[in-house]
Parts: C-alpha cells; structure tokens; sequence
C-alpha cells in the first residue's frame, strides 16, 4: 500500500469531511479497519477505485459492525 500514499491520504481526507473528524481521528479509524487492509491486498484490486468508493465502502463496512 506504500505505493498508494496519495490514494490513501485522499480517502482519509474524505472521510474526515464527511464525518467531520479531525484528520488524526480518521487516519487511525481508516487503518484500523477491514477496508484498509482490503486496500492492502493488491489481489483484491481496490487500489484501482477511486477515492469515493473507498469510502463508501468503508461506510458500508462500518455501519454493519453497529
């Protein structure tokens, strides 16, 4: 995932718009979660994905951990 930094910082920066946390607040919760490792894993292709549907799929992800 080194090789996708700008991807990464792109997703947190979206995510702490979106829920209005501070940039720290989403960078721990997006590399604690089960979508960043995803993004890890090059065999799953999501560093292809555009930066939104990181997201959405973070959300997703989240809201069914509630």
């Amino acid at each position: 995932m080194f090789d996708d930094t700008s991807l990464v910082r792109m997703v947190i920066e979206n995510l702490a718009d979106q829920h209005k946390w501070t940039y720290e607040e989403a960078l721990d919760r997006f590399y604690k979660s089960d979508t960043c490792r995803a993004l890890s894993d090059r065999r799953t292709g999501m560093f292809t994905f555009a930066p939104r549907e990181i997201v959405m799929l973070f959300n997703e992800s989240e809201a069914e951990r509630v």
